[in-house]
């Protein structure tokens, strides 16, 4: 029997489709999430919300679904052996490719971060993963950051997270950039990002900030269990999506300032608690320690969400998708005129292809204005060939 409350689609708010259509999903705030979440659950019946992670019954977002032929037609390409195809159509179509290649994307990425945050000031930082260029950016910036660093899949082990936080100590800011790769399961990559934030909660001093990598899915549950802990117990909590980023992935970065734990958390809203239940996430009871459970077996936080947290982060994330799905749409097409004019298109003609691309005038001058608006310390290439000791990994990365 159908619900006599519910709406059709077209009903949703004119208000609410204009707050989201104002939201900048590349610099989110998050107490803009839980607001937006609030809004659709005033306008819109409970009947039509998402209830835990029953996904049939987030129905509220019509006006914001996902097109599934997108993926469908990046699967297809797949299988017909043009991966390498696609996936060099989605750089061509990032007019950053023109920077100059002496520093790593990921340099890029943490000082566009450092610039748009205000992260200058701090002392002391660590590094969980540096893909290359990473401590040199840190210590160019004026932090003195640790020569030990913590391999990303090693966050999953206890013992290598304990050794971490009892070799370098408490830093006013922890850096993370690296999370394993994208290819990763989105559960094993929401694990990861959970252990490397709760890592920050024990080893960040009060008043210190963290820059997390976000790479799982938003509306994952161990996800939004972090990011609405983390909006207790900073001050300021964004997330930023770096120009330089490739707008076909959904790559993100949690920047939060401003430590505290407040004496006004519940009772069971701990770090040991948060721990123990992201722990129990990755296992089953009765089966072995590295079987991994599906998502909708995963159950609650042991915290209360905010209000309007669920629903907020749910749509939110949809616009994300749908942004990617803009860019995705543009490489396809590209994609389909390369194959159209080379059917059998070689790796080192796609190779010549880009560089092409990037020796095009208005990329260059693209690249020159990100420059200008985020410039890198001159001292960091200097540091990066005077670093020592090399940075020595902790811990191996296996589960105890």
């Amino acid at each position: 029997m159908k619900d006599s409350h519910a709406i059709a689609p077209e009903a949703v708010t004119d208000d609410l489709g204009a707050r989201v259509n104002s939201l900048d999903v590349n610099d989110l705030n998050l107490a803009d999430i839980a607001s937006l979440g609030c809004m659709a659950q005033e306008s819109i019946p409970s009947s039509m919300l998402p209830i835990s992670m029953e996904k049939e019954n987030a129905c509220y977002r019509v006006r914001w679904v996902p097109d599934p032929s997108v993926e469908a037609s990046v699967d297809r390409r797949v299988r017909q052996g043009r991966k390498q195809v696609f996936s060099t159509c989605c750089r061509i179509l990032n007019p950053l490719e023109a920077l100059p290649e002496h520093e790593t994307r990921n340099a890029y990425k943490l000082n566009e971060v450092f610039h748009r945050s205000s992260l200058a000031g701090y002392q002391t930082c660590a590094l969980i993963a540096d893909p290359g260029g990473v401590q040199a950016l840190c210590l160019s910036w004026g932090l003195m950051a640790a020569t030990t660093c913590l391999p990303p899949n090693a966050c999953l082990s206890a013992r290598a997270r304990k050794e971490f936080v009892e070799t370098t100590g408490c830093v006013d800011l922890l850096v993370a950039m690296d999370t394993g790769g994208a290819s990763l399961d989105a559960l094993v990559l929401a694990r990861i990002f959970s252990f490397q934030f709760l890592l920050a909660l024990r080893m960040v001093r009060p008043g210190g900030a963290l820059v997390l990598q976000l790479l799982a899915p938003l509306d994952h549950i161990i996800v939004q269990a972090c990011l609405a802990f983390g909006s207790k117990v900073f001050k300021s909590t964004r997330l930023l999506k770096p120009e330089v980023s490739r707008s076909s992935n959904s790559e993100r970065f949690l920047v939060a300032k401003g430590f505290s734990m407040p004496k006004s958390l519940p009772k069971n809203m701990t770090i040991a608690n948060l721990e123990v239940w992201v722990e129990r996430c990755g296992q089953n009871e009765g089966k072995q320690l590295d079987e991994l459970v599906l998502v909708e077996d995963i159950s609650p936080p042991p915290f209360h969400f905010p209000p309007g947290w669920q629903v907020g982060t749910d749509l939110v994330w949809r616009l994300i998708v749908l942004q990617r799905q803009k860019t995705t749409t543009k490489a396809l097409e590209l994609c389909r005129i390369v194959i159209g004019h080379r059917p059998m298109v070689r790796r080192t003609q796609l190779l010549a292809l880009l560089e092409a691309c990037c020796r095009n005038v208005v990329l260059q001058q693209l690249a020159s204005r990100y420059m200008l608006r985020y410039p890198i310390p001159t001292r960091m290439q200097d540091m990066a060939h005077a670093l020592q000791p090399p940075v020595t990994p902790v811990g191996d990365g296996l589960h105890d």
